[in-house]
């Protein structure tokens, strides 16, 4: 009946004997410094992705200078993999720590709420683009007839003009 399963999350928290303020503000400063490591993760990997694009575009005729290309491409992939599971990792630590901070503020509904209208926002933005590339397609192609229409029109009557 009262087990201790550690994985079950509650919105409602106990009360707490220690100081929550401060509970909450080692909690930001977590926050912050795990901010500031994704900041540097996402540099790491544009500059990879940069190291890349230059090692691509390099025009190498020497056998030794393709063989170190191809060395450099392995390390740039390795790399970036191991970046974008840090950045994972990461991303899903600050997803804690925010639900964390939630829970002691309070604001665990307000966040599931503004998290679920970015969710709905976003797809009808992206339910409206694609109704209107497909509007956009059906009125090119049924323009199409007219302008052929009108081009043998202004052929025909260019021709019986010179006659």
């Amino acid at each position: 009946m009262f087990s201790k399963n550690p994985n079950k999350s509650y919105s409602i928290q106990k009360s707490r004997s220690y100081n929550q303020t401060q509970y909450i503000q080692n909690l930001t400063e977590e926050l912050n410094h795990i901010n500031r490591q994704i900041e540097i993760t996402n540099k790491a990997i544009i500059d990879a992705q940069a190291v890349k694009v230059r090692s691509f575009f390099s025009s190498n005729n020497n056998v030794f200078l393709a063989l170190q290309k191809r060395m450099i491409e392995s390390n740039i992939k390795k790399s970036m993999e191991w970046h974008f599971i840090k950045l994972k990792d990461l991303r899903n630590e600050r997803r804690q720590l925010q639900r964390a901070i939630d829970a002691c503020t309070g604001k665990v509904w307000s966040r599931r709420i503004e998290n679920f209208s970015n969710l709905l926002l976003l797809i009808s933005i992206s339910l409206i683009a694609t109704a209107i590339l497909i509007m956009a397609i059906i009125a090119s192609l049924s323009i199409i007839p007219i302008l052929i229409i009108t081009m043998i029109a202004i052929v025909s009557f260019q021709s019986f003009r010179k006659s």
